[in-house]
């Protein structure tokens, strides 16, 4: 069983938002501008000594996943509640992030800008993690 994420951000290196999905199962949760929060999780990524793990909120949680050893190309992060198993989500994020890697690792060096080549990516994680 796959964990329940509340949200879901592929972010570049340089701090561009890739890809945003938010669970519509959670309506009422805040959703923070995806640049913003992009620039906010590269800055801190990229001032840490070491990578972020987690940022605890009241009710639910940022987890960041470390880079891939053979890809730098992209920081994902996933939100869900706080109750969550970490070792659960961490699984699902690993799943995605390996998922996107095969899919766009080629191409994300030389990326451009068009996020449209991230539709369908969006739509299969839509139809499997939420």
């Amino acid at each position: 069983m796959t964990s329940k994420l509340m949200e879901i951000w592929i972010i570049s290196n340089a701090g561009a938002p890739l890809l945003h999905i938010k669970n519509p199962a959670f309506p009422n949760k805040q959703s923070v501008d995806p640049a913003l929060f992009s620039g906010m999780i590269t800055a801190m990524e990229f001032t840490a000594n070491h990578s972020l793990n987690a940022i605890k909120m009241h009710d639910s949680k940022i987890m960041i996943m470390p880079k891939l050893e053979k890809s730098n190309e992209f920081i994902l992060v996933g939100r869900t509640h706080i109750n969550n198993r970490d070792k659960t989500v961490r699984k699902t994020l690993q799943k995605i992030q390996k998922t996107f890697h095969t899919e766009f690792g080629q191409i994300i060096g030389s990326w451009v800008g068009d996020l449209s080549i991230f539709d369908y990516f969006k739509d299969l994680l839509m139809e499997k993690y939420f």
